[in-house]
């Protein structure tokens, strides 16, 4: 154990350097003597851009060069990778084809080694016809991945430019391991939209009213039933705009005053 670059009048450093020493040397024998003790001033995670990366594996798009970028989905099952051009393929020569996919091959390869993506991992790159290209591209991520730890296999590109990729499954990927279910969306990455959600707005209104006794005088509008709908400035925009209509509609047809109320934050941000 070498402890030489530890600053002696760090005891509390000095501790936790012990201690991810001690955990190497039971966990991983070959790092612990890459283990130092971080001095400078600057946060750790700021001077490296760390934090930034760790922003990014919770995003499932990878912007590439030349406007091109990845869409990394994953699930319990397999991890699906696409490749876009970011522009109409129509107007794309096979050349521009073959440089976004070897863009995207080397990107891959360093996505799975951040995230830690273990298991199945089918890729969806752009479609080329030259088989010349297509060993190009397999021959780049073949390339890209001896710098994995992790045992990686990769098929050939399919006709129609499918790739499956197998990497050895230690634990889960960093990006569940950060993150968790959301709770609005229940793990699907979709939210109603606000169609659906005023349809759920309509039909609350009818069970109440249905559950009131008494009939409002249809003369007098201060008699009609009051509800207070909170919603957010999404929903709070969609009614008090092209669809200012359907509201007003809604008032009169089951004679109820609706009131809007501006909830305070997006929770879907």
């Amino acid at each position: 154990m070498d402890i030489q670059l530890i600053n002696q009048h760090s005891a509390n450093l000095y501790d936790i350097c012990i201690q991810v020493i001690t955990y190497l040397e039971e966990k991983a024998p070959d790092l612990c003597d890459r283990v130092e003790l971080y001095r400078d001033r600057t946060p750790l995670f700021d001077k490296y851009n760390i934090e930034k990366e760790m922003d990014n594996m919770l995003i499932n798009r990878v912007d590439l060069p030349n406007g091109a970028y990845l869409v990394i989905e994953q699930t319990e099952a397999l991890v699906s990778v696409d490749v876009n051009s970011g522009k109409r393929m129509t107007n794309m020569q096979e050349e521009a084809i073959l440089s976004v996919n070897r863009d995207a091959a080397k990107q891959i390869a360093r996505e799975l080694r951040l995230r830690d993506i273990g298991g199945i991992i089918v890729v969806d790159f752009l479609k080329m016809e030259d088989h010349i290209y297509k060993r190009l591209v397999y021959d780049e991520i073949k390339e890209a991945v001896k710098r994995d730890r992790s045992t990686v296999n990769i098929s050939e590109l399919s006709m129609n430019g499918i790739m499956e990729i197998t990497r050895k499954r230690v634990r889960s990927s960093v990006t569940f391991l950060i993150s968790g279910p959301c709770s609005y969306c229940k793990a699907t990455g979709r939210v109603e939209s606000l169609e659906t959600s005023f349809s759920k707005i309509e039909r609350e209104i009818c069970r109440n009213l249905a559950r009131m006794d008494g009939i409002a005088e249809p003369e007098n509008a201060q008699s009609y039933p009051r509800f207070e709908v909170l919603v957010d400035r999404s929903m709070l925009n969609y009614l008090t705009s092209e669809n200012q209509k359907r509201l007003v509609v809604l008032r009169s047809a089951l004679k109820v005053r609706i009131f809007l109320k501006v909830c305070m934050f997006n929770p879907y941000i």
